[in-house]
């Protein structure tokens, strides 16, 4: 403001609309403010392993853990083949952070490791090493300029030669964050690659209600064969979710989300975007633009 710093209030006077835009086609950005979050006194990243028999369970503790606000919404579980990057074989990894001034933080992860020691629990303390510096620096939101763990999980592949030297395909589904919907949703994905390596699964809860997934297909991009097998690995991922009604949080050229299905909708997309001008043909299929 010309005279003075101002309050930074996204919503403005009156209800949110910024839900009618997100991953939507309706508007361009023009300009954005962006708040940064003051950086905690403590970060501590507990990994906790469980055996993939137990993922229903595991998965509903830690539901219960997020929305008794024990543990934030800022949990991440990865699945045997992405928990490889952290050393952890053949068991699922989950990577619980704990932030804020250090005696909430020893608070907290006494009572976490009460509960993960309890008789029953699915989990089990994995070793130090699988949430090392890198991944507190990451959580902790300290600079990476060489993108450390971005490496890691590509074999050493920075991302600008992501495209050249490795072939990746990535499905980002939304799915409830419940022990039954995960456990069947990690079913289509061992089950989709065939012959091929299996995707490896990263879920990132983002509130008590939903986790989201990123499931990620690669292949060698030399071979035209191998990267037929993973368009059709990804369609065929694409097709079982959406049979189940999780659709993804961002869609790909290939698979663009089905157009808006009720009225309201259809409503709004005209009154906001009447020419058909905002990422024509990105969420759904092409329209004629409305007569001037």
């Amino acid at each position: 403001m010309p005279d003075g710093p101002a309050v930074v209030q996204p919503h403005g006077s009156g209800p949110s609309l910024n839900h009618l835009f997100t991953q939507a086609s309706w508007a361009a950005v023009t300009a954005a403010v962006v708040r940064l979050r003051p950086r905690p006194r403590t970060v501590a990243v507990l990994p906790l392993t469980f055996p993939v028999e137990r993922l229903t369970a595991a998965v509903d503790v830690l539901r219960e853990w997020t929305a008794g606000h024990l543990v934030p919404a800022t949990t991440k579980i990865y699945d045997p083949v992405a928990a490889r990057t952290y050393g952890v074989r053949d068991r699922y990894l989950a990577h619980v952070c704990l932030a804020g001034d250090p005696e909430v933080t020893d608070a907290l992860a006494r009572i976490v490791g009460d509960r993960v020691r309890a008789p029953g629990s699915p989990f089990e303390h994995a070793p130090p090493e699988a949430a090392d510096a890198d991944v507190h620096a990451a959580y902790a939101g300290w600079p990476d300029p060489a993108d450390t763990l971005f490496r890691r999980k590509t074999g050493g592949c920075c991302a600008r030669c992501l495209d050249r030297e490795r072939g990746l395909l990535m499905f980002l589904p939304l799915v409830p964050f419940r022990g039954t919907a995960v456990a069947e949703a990690a079913g289509p994905v061992r089950g989709a690659a065939g012959d091929a390596a299996a995707p490896g699964i990263t879920m990132n809860v983002l509130d008590a209600d939903t986790v989201d997934h990123v499931v990620t297909i690669g292949f060698a991009p030399g071979d035209p064969v191998a990267a037929r097998r993973a368009h059709r690995t990804l369609d065929g991922l694409h097709t079982a979710f959406a049979a189940r009604g999780w659709l993804p949080y961002r869609p790909d050229v290939d698979h663009p989300l089905p157009a808006p299905h009720t009225v309201l909708h259809r409503r709004l997309r005209d009154a906001l975007d009447p020419h058909g001008v905002f990422a024509r043909g990105r969420f759904e299929g092409p329209r004629s633009p409305a007569a001037p």
